[in-house]
């Protein structure tokens, strides 16, 4: 038996109840784990809408930050000095970065590339399912 946080499930199959994208027993199980990554990434999505709406007088603050474009979006630390604030705390002098996640096509390989590929053909069926 799988565990559940809530009322949050990572199979459509379970606690149909709750699930916003609901999915025939047999699409679910035609579907490579990759597509059942993106129908839980779909879900995950569509539960916070489904959050949102029901809590609409929820004060959210939304931040952006770029360590690319600083002056366009903000810095890190402009947004985790916000956040602190907001919650009565004062920020850490230094943010730190770890990994960048940016895709530079030169420090990309071959077999990474047909993967993505393979990704974006399984996404597309996906999609059509």
């Amino acid at each position: 038996e799988r565990k559940r946080l809530s009322s949050f499930s990572y199979c459509p199959l379970e606690a149909q109840d709750n699930v916003v994208l609901k999915m025939d027993k047999e699409i679910w199980h035609s579907l490579s784990a990759f597509q059942r990554a993106l129908w839980y990434v779909d879900e995950l999505e569509a539960q916070w809408q489904r959050f949102f709406r029901k809590h609409k007088n929820l004060n959210v603050v939304n931040l952006r930050w770029s360590s690319t474009q600083p002056q366009k979006h903000g810095s890190l630390h402009q947004a985790q000095t916000e956040v602190a604030h907001l919650i009565g705390l004062e920020p850490r002098e230094k943010v730190h970065t770890y990994k960048s996640h940016g895709n530079h096509i030169q420090n990309i390989s071959i077999d990474h590339l047909s993967l993505q590929a393979e990704y974006r053909l399984q996404d597309e069926e996906y999609q059509r399912k």
